[in-house]
């Protein structure tokens, strides 16, 4: 069989016990993750308790698929605290996909996709969940520009024949990215950001590749890093030490007015329809 034919084979291929569940709505949104879209600094993670409710109630009203991070928060109350909820509500496990990134030096807060470095997250990961909620898809971060991408996604597709992880997505990524990853290994999802403010997968192939594979791909943030929930007016409703002070999104007062400006477009048409914006 040539290249071509494996890759589409791989991705046309069941994964036996991965739900396709893939209604979007990114930890950020809902959990204690929720600092960093509403205070983007890792230090006021809210409470436990708090998290909770508030991630119960996005799985009442449908978002059951929730994509989390180990370098999401600090490592006492980073988002693979999961745990807590699933040991809460053991009923809901069943009916919630978890998309959980990795192979981040969590030192130097780069990309290592080592092998080494990808069975360092991996396993960390299980024992954080303590068996509370099975691992559906664990995605690699970032490509490392250093280790070669079929030697990251063979690392990762260890622990799905193992049955330790249900499916593997990457984040990120070129289009030839997706085809080389799609070539080794059967690739569950890509996840990618696109807004009103960040089309670029229309344009560069990614998400024609995706829809050529038959790839899932899910957006983050798709409320632009909150800035469509309404609460943000100006850059001084920011912590000083929030992160997103350093996206180009929110780089200037300049850019930011001009952002606002298509939010307000967006206000006015879900003002029309009778809905929110976010």
């Amino acid at each position: 069989m040539n290249v071509e034919g494996q890759l589409l084979e791989n991705n046309k291929a069941s994964r036996p016990g991965l739900k396709r569940i893939f209604i979007r709505k990114q930890l950020s949104d809902v959990c204690r993750d929720e600092y960093r879209v509403d205070d983007g600094s890792k230090s006021r993670p809210p409470p436990t308790s708090e998290s909770i409710k508030a991630l119960k109630q996005a799985f009442i009203l449908g978002a059951n698929h929730w994509n989390a991070a180990q370098h999401y928060g600090p490592p006492h109350a980073n988002s693979l605290h999961l745990r807590d909820y699933f040991t809460q509500y053991p009923g809901d496990a069943d009916e919630v996909v978890i998309s959980v990134k990795g192979v981040v030096n969590l030192e130097k807060f780069i990309p290592d996709g080592s092998p080494e470095n990808v069975k360092r997250s991996i396993d960390e990961y299980l024992r954080v969940l303590d068996g509370k909620k099975f691992l559906d898809i664990f995605t690699y971060s970032r490509v490392d520009g250093v280790t070669p991408v079929e030697e990251m996604v063979l690392a990762i597709k260890k622990y799905v024949d193992e049955g330790k992880v249900g499916g593997i997505a990457i984040s990120e990524c070129s289009a030839q990215t997706i085809r080389r990853a799609a070539i080794v290994a059967k690739i569950d999802a890509v996840e990618l950001e696109f807004s009103l403010w960040a089309t670029e997968i229309l344009e560069n192939g990614v998400a024609a590749t995706c829809g050529e594979l038959g790839i899932p791909t899910y957006a983050y943030p798709p409320i632009g890093r909150g800035i469509l929930t309404g609460h943000i007016k100006s850059l001084d409703d920011l912590a000083p030490d929030d992160r997103r002070r350093n996206l180009p999104h929110f780089a200037s007062k300049d850019v930011f007015q001009e952002n606002l400006r298509l939010v307000k477009e967006v206000d006015a048409i879900a003002e029309k329809k009778g809905v929110t914006p976010g």
